[in-house]
């Protein structure tokens, strides 16, 4: 999640009906219709939609100082390796100039964006699936991997860079913390590595970033893509499950337990690589962790929206369990 306070810079843009000047002024590097952006969503990235011939398309930015350029670029062409191999992915579309990312300077800073197709269907909540449900789920997720099988493009993260960002972040207070990130190094490390097992992974795998009620399930949102264990993929889309503590996740949920069956329709998953899952879960939470301190730590603003000092507080308390699962992680260090 980008900081609060350039959320907040970039949403006090927006009028009523969600129009944004500054939104306008980036997407005018694509053929679009005038006046047809309106904001959808802002986390990781600022999201709009707009029209270009009266086609419904997406428009995803974000500050440069938040992600790089080399990153973004890497993320299209591994979505568009995946759409090559069969994955209902968001096609990208070039600019007037034929860039895929474009960086825009503006009043509110630089910003790197790109323009998608906007798949049709919508995202669920995994409360609303059903069983059958989650084994359509794991189907896909079975079917990403084997298309993301091989694939060895630079320019996303793996694992270990993602946990020395995280350790170098947290400060000394945050002992409890450091300690877990050195405990997964050593043992993320320790674990077998193979074309099989390991790739480039979507890494948000949640059922809001499924395209459920088109005419097949899609996959949007590539940004966090990184280089994993294919497992890491199942832990932290099933995360709802356990109510994201790694310390909760139960191997014989009944749900949990319909995904795999769904997977393994077309893709192989062990029970090597299940054991692995509590591990990985623990893992996104020091990143998680680390990237919330940074969050919570920039300070409330004397102007600040409601809406952001609630959202501080959420983080707040998302903050204080993910440190809960560091320690958790640590007692059971010796079992």
């Amino acid at each position: 999640m980008m900081k609060l306070s350039v959320m907040k810079a970039v949403s006090a843009t927006c009028d009523a009906e969600w129009r944004s000047p500054l939104a306008e002024q980036i997407a005018a590097r694509w053929e679009y219709d005038a006046g047809s952006c309106r904001a959808v969503w802002f986390s990781s990235n600022f999201v709009f939609r707009f029209t270009q011939g009266g086609q419904a398309r997406i428009l995803r930015f974000v500050r440069s100082d938040e992600r790089t350029r080399a990153a973004i670029e890497a993320e299209m062409a591994f979505v568009e390796h995946l759409r090559a191999r069969g994955i209902w992915a968001p096609g990208v579309y070039p600019s007037r100039a034929g860039a895929i990312v474009e960086t825009v300077e503006t009043d509110w800073g630089a910003f790197h964006a790109v323009a998608m197709e906007a798949l049709p269907g919508e995202g669920r909540e995994t409360e609303d699936l059903t069983p059958a449900m989650f084994r359509d789920w794991g189907r896909l997720t079975g079917e990403l991997h084997n298309a993301a099988q091989g694939y060895a493009h630079p320019g996303r993260p793996d694992w270990r860079a993602q946990l020395d960002q995280a350790e170098d972040a947290l400060p000394e207070t945050e002992g409890v913390a450091r300690a877990a990130a050195r405990m997964l190094k050593e043992r993320l490390g320790a674990m077998p590595v193979s074309a099989v097992n390991f790739g480039l992974i979507h890494y948000d795998l949640s059922p809001d970033n499924v395209r459920w009620g088109g005419e097949r399930l899609g996959l949007i949102d590539f940004d966090d893509c990184a280089h994993y264990w294919f497992a890491a993929d199942v832990a932290y889309a099933l995360r709802d499950l356990y109510e994201d503590r790694a310390s909760r996740l139960d191997l014989n949920h009944p749900r949990l337990l319909d995904f795999v069956a769904g997977y393994r329709e077309v893709r192989a998953l062990d029970d090597a690589d299940l054991g692995g899952l509590r591990l990985f879960a623990a893992a996104n939470h020091l990143i998680k962790l680390a990237e919330l301190r940074a969050i919570v730590e920039e300070g409330h603003e004397p102007d600040e929206p409601e809406w952001a000092a609630g959202l501080r507080v959420k983080l707040a308390g998302m903050l204080e369990g993910y440190r809960a699962e560091m320690q958790a992680l640590l007692d059971r260090s010796g079992e």
